[in-house]
C-alpha cells in the first residue's frame, strides 16, 4: 500500500514522473487528500487497518520525516526513516 497526500494535479504528476508506482501498487495508492484525511494521524492509521484488514505489527511506514510516523509508531507500526535509498533498502530488507 502506498499512502500519499497530495492535491489532484500534484498526485497526477507524481504518476506521471514514477508510472512504475501503479505496476507495483495497483488499486493500492491511498490519496489522503482525496479522503479528507491528515497522512500521518491516528485517524488515517485505523481508517487503513480496518479497510485493509491488517493489523498494526503487518504494516511499514516509510517516510522522509520523522514528526508524520509518530502515531503510527505509537500504534505499534514499523516505521523507517527515509533518508537515501541504499538506506532504506537495508532497512526494510533487515527490518
Amino acid at each position: 500500500m502506498l499512502l500519499s497526500k497530495n492535491t489532484r494535479p500534484q498526485f497526477k504528476d507524481i504518476n506521471n514522473i514514477f508510472p512504475e508506482l501503479k505496476k507495483i501498487f495497483g488499486k493500492n495508492i491511498i490519496n489522503t487528500w482525496e479522503l479528507k484525511l491528515p497522512k500521518a494521524s491516528k485517524v488515517t492509521m485505523l481508517y487503513l487497518f480496518n479497510r485493509y484488514k491488517v493489523k498494526a505489527n503487518e504494516v511499514m511506514m516509510v517516510d522522509d520525516q520523522l514528526i508524520n510516523m509518530a502515531e503510527a509508531k505509537k500504534l505499534g507500526v514499523k516505521t523507517v526513516l527515509y533518508k537515501e535509498l541504499g538506506e532504506l533498502k537495508r532497512e526494510i530488507l533487515f527490518k
